[in-house]
């Protein structure tokens, strides 16, 4: 089971992260360069547009959430960190 959860979680992390590289070339439009390189030579709009979209489907996840479960406050969380409130 130890060898077997390893093995998962390795192939796990190659694919998320080949998964996140393909978001940022995706996003920021190089293939050859590094993702600094890439990201210096997107346009201005691009990186503006990148972030506006970014932020609308972290927000639609959010509200999501926040609609079928209960987020508590961070202060809340913070004096009862077992979730018991």
């Amino acid at each position: 089971m130890l060898v077997g959860t390893g093995v998962a979680a390795g192939i796990v992390g190659i694919l998320i992260t080949l998964l996140l590289h393909a978001i940022q070339r995706a996003a920021f439009g190089y293939t050859e360069s590094s993702f600094l390189l890439g990201v210096e030579h997107a346009s201005p709009l691009r990186r503006v547009l990148v972030l506006l979209v970014a932020g609308a489907i972290v927000g639609t996840g959010w509200c999501l959430l926040r609609g079928r479960t209960r987020v508590p406050a961070v202060g809340d969380a913070i004096e009862d960190p077992t979730g018991a409130l």
